[in-house]
């Protein structure tokens, strides 16, 4: 099974990326079917677009794990970089790239966003991780909204890297307040006789304003996000659904022990059932700090909307279809993030965005729309 997705989300509209999906899929199977032939084929890129306390038991196994316990993981400290940069001569990422020569980093070290997040926790993973030069992550995380601003010379170079189509100083992606517009979206099967499409899934990470993204969230704050997305989720227009905590998660008052082991099996088989991070990568950003605390899926009764609470962002809004008609699950997700965002705008509440990089995730790939389309060929 072949998973076919967008990597960039910046320097285009929501619409546009689902077009260049649903472009890409109805190429690679028009492929498929001169290989089935028996055709050779040569294949060409015809558009540059497509080139780039009381512990649960759960709880009380994961605290002595590190990266998911109370404590950071073991390494380069989160909380205030050393005076010195330390040798990352032969570390491989996108942020090691920029530190390397020390000039940013003397220029940044001392700096604090206005809720406190630091240089030292955006820069960990790359500070902790060698990576490999073949394969190179992208080796920081945004703490809260305001570190993209305050650490742009860091950022900036990284989000070029992995965002080619990005311009500096140019509009971001999304709309703000406004969910996205389906637009020019047909809804259309791209593989009518289901013979290699599975399923399409059209995906939206957001974060709340004025909150401490996931990655340097306290418990605390963690819970009170998980309060406000259960209580938005709960009074939306969307499909009604139902909010499961993670196996272990104590933070939920409604079910106290989280979901049962039948429920977490139904989940892991609809592939909605997120689990802990085991990349060191992720856990040295901070991400699977107190898991499975306050963290949980909202899924709709239908089964075809969910929404990850408290993974790596806020909330990752998930629209699956079986099939092969991808615009419909993205209208789909469009209605259900409007429906969303009038529940949260009745709480005061909206999702973190600006002008110049859309909306704000931990990780600079996400940014801009915050999307993915998925379509899965067999």
């Amino acid at each position: 099974v072949w998973e076919v997705a967008n990597l960039e989300r910046l320097g285009s509209t929501e619409a546009q990326q689902i077009d260049t999906v649903v472009e890409g899929c109805r190429l690679l199977l028009t492929l498929e079917a001169r290989l089935e032939r028996g055709e050779d084929v040569a294949f060409e890129v015809p558009n540059h677009s497509l080139q780039n306390r009381m512990r649960s038991p759960e709880e009380a196994m994961f605290a002595s794990m590190p990266g998911l316990g109370d404590d950071d993981w073991p390494g380069f400290p989160a909380d205030a970089c050393p005076s010195e940069l330390p040798d990352i001569t032969e570390h491989c990422s996108l942020a090691a790239n920029v530190l390397r020569d020390g000039v940013v980093y003397a220029s940044l070290k001392g700096l604090r966003t206005t809720s406190g997040t630091a240089l030292a926790r955006c820069i960990k993973p790359a500070m902790d991780n060698k990576g490999h030069p073949l394969v190179q992550t992208i080796g920081a995380i945004a703490g809260d909204a305001e570190c993209y601003e305050l650490f742009d010379s860091l950022f900036a170079p990284i989000i070029r890297q992995c965002q080619p189509s990005w311009i500096p100083h140019s509009v971001g992606g999304g709309s703000g307040s406004a969910a996205p517009e389906p637009g020019g979206v047909k809804q259309a099967a791209l593989d009518p006789e289901g013979a290699h499409v599975t399923f399409v899934q059209v995906c939206a990470r957001r974060n709340l304003f004025g909150f401490h993204m996931p990655p340097a969230m306290s418990r605390e704050e963690r819970r009170e996000v998980e309060r406000l997305m259960v209580d938005a989720l709960a009074s939306w227009g969307g499909e009604p659904g139902t909010y499961l905590p993670l196996a272990g998660s104590r933070s939920c008052p409604s079910r106290p022990e989280g979901m049962s082991p039948e429920e977490e099996d139904e989940l892991e088989r609809d592939g909605i059932l997120f689990e802990e991070p085991d990349a060191e990568v992720v856990l040295s950003s901070g991400a699977g700090k107190n898991w499975p605390d306050a963290r949980g899926v909202f899924v709709s009764h239908k089964r075809s909307l969910a929404a990850w609470v408290n993974e790596e962002d806020h909330v990752k809004l998930i629209s699956r279809l079986p099939g092969s008609d991808l615009g419909a699950s993205f209208h789909a997700l469009c209605s259900a993030e409007a429906a969303l965002l009038d529940s949260l705008s009745e709480r005061a509440k909206t999702f973190a965005w600006n002008k110049r990089l859309g909306f704000l995730t931990s990780c600079p790939s996400n940014l801009g729309t915050g999307l993915s389309a998925e379509v899965h060929v067999r």
